[in-house]
């Protein structure tokens, strides 16, 4: 598949058709809205700005801002660097929109995957099976990325009870103690398996704790009949899993807006 029908298809199935349990979904002519009414960050997920003059853009750019900040939710419009129009990101900036770091797409085919995908490398994951031990899950969220200020832990435990098949989280532990925590989302209707949120505290990475939490995502969504992987890798995860042939489509800027 080239890289513009893999584009097309994650577009379609991940970005313009995604639903999120517990997140109120508003497709309008151009963007398509995820809300989160609990407090957490909202997003853009996806925008169609193409074939559109400057005054229409920033129009619908104002649009977007004032949906959010007239019910003071902080959201998050995600650019990706395929999206139209190329300066996308610094228009939001200019808009007062503030950018995260950049973060590659890769995408992985299932059916011919290696072996070593799915390798466990020694260690044992467990699968989440009850909302308590999200708490668990956010020991190693907040001891890498500092506290949590987007509201991860209550979505977490609110997809966990609300929708159990679309999300699923996993915990390395080392002694009892979890030392690393990840999670991959099921799309309906998609052929994907979205990665996110690997991580692992500090004293116990080049360990293969990483690895393993991939092994274990990638065999259940094997399992799950998904037929691709999709992962935003940061520099650090950017070099395993590229290692396991993932290939490289795009990349994304998250650009935040706080109430």
């Amino acid at each position: 598949m080239s890289d513009k029908d893999w584009l097309a298809l994650y577009d379609e199935q991940e970005r313009r058709n995604a639903v999120w349990a517990g997140i109120e979904r508003i497709s309008t002519a151009h963007t398509v809205r995820h809300v989160d009414r609990t407090g957490g960050r909202s997003f853009v997920l996806y925008s169609d700005l193409r074939g559109l003059n400057d005054a229409q853009i920033e129009a619908i750019i104002a649009a977007e801002v004032a949906f959010f900040s007239t019910r003071e939710l902080e959201f998050e419009w995600k650019v990706y660097e395929h999206d139209a129009p190329q300066d996308l990101r610094e228009r939001l900036i200019a808009r007062g929109f503030s950018d995260e770091d950049w973060e590659t797409l890769l995408i992985r085919e299932l059916a011919d995957a290696p072996g070593r995908l799915f390798d466990l490398r020694g260690h044992t994951i467990e699968r989440v099976s009850d909302p308590a031990e999200v708490d668990d899950v956010m020991v190693v969220v907040t001891g890498i990325w500092g506290p949590d200020e987007h509201g991860t832990g209550d979505r977490l435990r609110r997809e966990f009870v609300e929708s159990p098949v679309a999300t699923s989280i996993f915990l390395a532990r080392v002694a009892g103690a979890p030392v690393g925590a990840a999670w991959v989302n099921y799309t309906p209707e998609s052929d994907f398996a979205s990665l996110f949120g690997g991580g692992v505290l500090q004293p116990f990475r080049g360990q293969g704790v990483y690895g393993a939490l991939l092994a274990a995502r990638a065999r259940e969504a094997r399992e799950r009949g998904r037929r691709y992987l999709m992962i935003d890798a940061g520099p650090m995860s950017l070099p395993i899993v590229e290692s396991l042939e993932f290939i490289r489509i795009s990349s994304s800027c998250p650009c935040v807006l706080s109430p």
